[in-house]
């Protein structure tokens, strides 16, 4: 018999390169679950796994998923292991708490079940495929018998009309016609094309003298008809074959865990499997033609049915998704899939197709993309910058916020930190280190450098991890980056303090004194021969007075220590005034500087934080006590006022009677890293200026009546702030 041309399968892989492709899979799936874990800070080992065991079910079958499971278990294992949700290096592996041991079970038991229906369900298709196979080879078979049965019967028939010779076969049980040639009809004059002859009629063309007498013998012939036999019972065979693969394909299609159907070339549906029907609830009749769209969601039929047009008319094997309504009204995704068939001459003799349900990895989608739809906005809304650089060190990639210390994204890509960095040369040590560090692919935090973006230098911090392939190639950096002045801020305010450890410690031990006395008093009064009861307990009040006023400057000053986050609440610029004079009170008697308070009353309310407004007050108040240490002409006097200008905003000025500023400083004064003083570091205007603009206010210079300068910064009332 000869083999119909039936589409080539591919080969058969190896039975090895099954199980190749399930270690394979849940090495993936481990990386995977690494990278959610740390970008998205959620947990997907079991999900990550479960998908490493259906790929392999899928590819290799029931055995690889199996060593697929058994791998996945103890990755499991280890990611529980303490630190949990990790897949760095443990020392204890067998640290798991008796807690997870369910987790493990209910997953050892939902991956068998998986993987048990994934390759029954791969099977099943195989078989779908060797048994369409058989049928059209059957069908083949047929076609070539009938075509020898029909060229055998024209070659007989054009014998017999040649050689004028007909042949019969007569039923005698029956006393009928079982069978008469053509040439039969013409030797008697009849036409075979205008039907069946009774057999009187053939009676009546004998002669008759040739129809009356004794039968004196029989003339025969004898024809072999071993060949139409055999081809007969080859035919039959070759239907009860057909018969068999069409009951096998029905039992496999409508055993398949899909919804299979098959249309006309036109696209009107005339099968659909039982799982298909079942799930629809519809009946055949109502679903053949295209009453099948009935099922599909009301808001879906109109694309479904364009898709679906555009493969029937490219004649082309296409998919497209959308909701198909179970049976109780439940609306779930599917995923449609078309394959035409062909006949000998290329024509489009049907359509084949299938939908599988995607519900779940619908949902699974929505979610990732919320996922990174909330990371997105994290990064957009964090306060910190974001990078990306290469196995160079150039950046690839940089948050649009980079712009608030002067630099264009688009300016930094393909440069590295150290070629917009201003420090290089004033610090080669902490930048050789960094360089071999990276270098080394080691992550950092927290490194500090300064670049010059804006026309000043600006501090800036930050921190970095490597990045590897899955073959543990180095691809490059990630990491964020921000501004350093908060650290800065509090650097300048313990540095002020340290200056000012005299002042404070004048403002601590007077009270700390005056409680001495107060006790030394009280004990007096109680030691008496008549304990005079009231002096004692006036003596216990000052006491009490005296070391809540010990308390309060202490509490100041670890406010200005302390290092903690801006706190705005409603304020009395006033009192933060007096409280920041408070702890300077020592300064002006070493210096001899006489101080004048000119606040004026009632003073709307402001929104800041008070320990950084008290730091910008002792500043300027510092600043101006300095800047009087060299005038002997002339009385040294700092006046500290506050008032509501012209729009209406507080106002508060510090003036000296220095030795003023220059013109050629005047512009430099608020640059960071500028400074007059021979021992100063040139930040404590800059982190004023930019501590005040914090608030929504403004700091400045303004022109002072006599020698000296006078600064001056304005905020907004509370209610400009809330609004």
């Amino acid at each position: 018999m000869i083999k119909p041309n039936l589409p080539q399968r591919w080969p058969k892989p190896p039975t090895i390169s099954y199980y190749a492709v399930a270690v394979l899979s849940v090495a993936m799936a481990i990386i995977a679950a690494e990278l959610i874990t740390r970008l998205l800070h959620a947990e997907a080992i079991a999900s990550s796994m479960l998908c490493a065991v259906i790929f392999a079910a899928w590819f290799g079958g029931f055995g690889p998923a199996l060593l697929a499971i058994a791998l996945a278990l103890l990755a499991f294992h280890y990611y529980l292991v303490p630190p949990i949700n990790s897949f760095t290096w443990k020392h204890d592996l067998f640290a798991v708490g008796i807690s997870e041991v369910p987790r493990l079970i209910l997953f050892s038991i939902t991956s068998l079940f998986v993987a048990f229906m994934i390759s029954a369900q791969r099977k099943a298709t195989e078989t779908l495929g060797r048994s369409r196979d058989d049928l059209q080879a059957a069908i083949e078979d047929q076609k070539r018998i009938e075509a020898v049965l029909r060229r055998s019967e024209a070659y007989l028939a054009e014998a017999q009309h040649l050689s004028h010779t007909s042949s019969w076969a007569w039923d005698v049980r029956r006393r009928e016609w079982a069978y008469r040639s053509a040439e039969v009809y013409h030797l008697f004059g009849f036409d075979p094309e205008k039907g069946a002859v009774p057999l009187q009629a053939f009676r009546n063309r004998i002669l008759p003298e040739d129809s009356d007498g004794d039968v004196l013998e029989l003339i025969g012939t004898h024809v072999d008809v071993t060949e139409q036999y055999a081809a007969k019972e080859t035919l039959e065979k070759a239907f009860d074959e057909i018969k068999k693969s069409e009951d096998r394909l029905r039992l496999v299609i409508d055993t398949i865990p899909a919804l299979v159907w098959r249309t006309r070339p036109d696209g009107a549906a005339e099968f659909f499997n039982q799982p298909c029907l079942g799930y629809t609830g519809l009946s055949l009749d109502q679903a053949l033609e295209f009453g099948w769209t009935s099922a599909v969601h009301p808001d879906d039929v109109a694309s479904l049915l364009e898709t679906w047009r555009a493969i029937w008319m490219s004649g082309r094997r296409g998919e497209t998704e959308a909701r198909l309504r179970r049976f109780d009204g439940e609306y779930r995704w599917f995923l449609f899939r078309n394959q035409p068939l062909r006949d000998e001459v290329g024509n489009i003799a049907k359509w084949y197709g299938s939908a599988t349900d995607i519900e779940d990895r619908k949902l699974t989608e929505v979610a990732l993309r919320e996922s990174e739809q909330r990371f997105r906005d994290f990064a957009e809304t964090a306060s910190d910058w974001f990078w990306e650089a290469g196995p160079d060190h150039r950046v690839t990639r940089i948050s649009e916020h980079v712009s608030d210390i002067g630099f264009v994204p688009s300016g930094l890509a393909g440069l590295s930190r150290w070629d917009i960095a201003t420090d290089i040369e004033s610090e080669p040590e902490k930048w050789r280190m960094h360089r071999a560090m990276i270098d080394a692919h080691q992550p950092f935090r927290d490194f500090v450098y300064t670049v010059n973006g804006t026309g000043s230098p600006v501090y800036v911090r930050t921190s970095g991890k490597p990045v590897f392939d899955a073959k543990g190639n180095f691809l490059g950096y990630r990491g964020t980056v921000r501004k350093a002045q908060a650290e800065l801020a509090h650097v300048t305010r313990v540095t002020t303090l340290g200056e000012m450890t005299a002042s404070i410690a004048h403002e601590v031990n007077q009270p700390l004194a005056a409680v001495v006395n107060a006790a030394a008093a009280c004990r007096r009064w109680l030691d008496g021969g008549t304990p005079n009861l009231d002096e004692a307990r006036s003596a216990l009040d000052w006491i009490v007075n005296e070391g809540n006023r010990a308390s309060e400057v202490i509490r100041r000053v670890r406010a200005l220590a302390n290092k903690t986050g801006i706190e705005k609440v409603s304020l009395d610029v006033n009192d933060v005034v007096r409280e920041a004079i408070a702890l300077v009170q020592r300064e002006f008697i070493s210096y001899r500087v006489s101080l004048r308070m000119e606040l004026a009353p009632a003073l709307p309310m402001i929104l800041g934080d008070r320990v950084q407004l008290q730091q910008v007050i002792i500043n300027l108040v510092m600043n101006g006590i300095e800047a009087m240490q060299s005038v002997m002409d002339r009385p040294r006097e700092l006046v500290v006022g506050s008032h509501q200008d012209e729009t209406h905003r507080v106002r508060v000025t510090v003036t000296d009677s220095g030795v003023g500023i220059s013109a050629e400083n005047a512009d430099r004064l608020f640059n960071a890293f500028f400074t007059t003083k021979s021992n100063g570091m040139g930040m404590g205007l800059s982190i004023c200026r930019s501590i005040i603009e914090a608030h929504g206010g403004r700091m400045s210079t303004a022109d002072n009546v006599g020698p000296g300068a006078r600064f001056q910064f304005t905020l907004p009332l509370h209610q400009e702030v809330t609004l």
